[in-house]
């Protein structure tokens, strides 16, 4: 089975993403389910480090898959400061040491997509969803990649999703 990639941003879908992939039988990693696993040890990793290493991803993996969740830019920003604009903030002005690993890393993607504290804010932080978006989808066509543009508020995702793969599942579950 080939390696899959969820490159969508934090507060994407990502984690309703990785339950179905958990479902379909994939070891899967993500942060907030079941923690972080080195790409060599999973068939799909999504959120934290891939939507920031999809790029080193891709060269690694040229025959992996990757999906780019999305969702609409007002709910995700709502959501994004809701959830995570403390953390990021938080983070980016404290970096970790690097023997902390998973805060570390969390440090480096974070400071790679949103660059400073003084960079993500409410007039900027539309642009950096729509640039990083933008950034993938050039990517992935330019270097004729698979790539599976998903959002998962749609009652079609589950079964977008499973085609694309190849598998089948019955339902689609909504994290949050």
């Amino acid at each position: 089975m080939r390696k899959v990639f969820g490159v969508g941003l934090p507060r994407t879908g990502t984690q309703s993403l990785t339950m179905v992939a958990k479902m379909l039988g994939l070891k899967t990693s993500h942060p907030r389910q079941g923690g972080y696993m080195p790409d060599e040890e999973v068939d799909f990793m999504a959120d934290t480090p891939a939507w920031a290493d999809w790029k080193e991803l891709a060269e690694k993996y040229p025959n992996a898959g990757f999906i780019l969740t999305i969702r609409d830019i007002t709910l995700w920003e709502s959501s994004f400061w809701n959830v995570l604009g403390t953390f990021t903030r938080y983070t980016l002005k404290n970096p970790p040491r690097e023997h902390d690993e998973i805060d570390y890393m969390n440090y480096l993607a974070y400071k790679k997509v949103f660059k400073s504290p003084r960079f993500i804010t409410q007039d900027n932080l539309p642009n950096i969803f729509r640039e990083h978006n933008t950034a993938v989808m050039d990517y992935m066509k330019a270097n004729n990649r698979d790539l599976l543009v998903l959002d998962v508020s749609k009652e079609t995702a589950l079964l977008q999703f499973t085609k694309w793969m190849d598998m089948e599942l019955v339902n689609f579950p909504r994290v949050r």
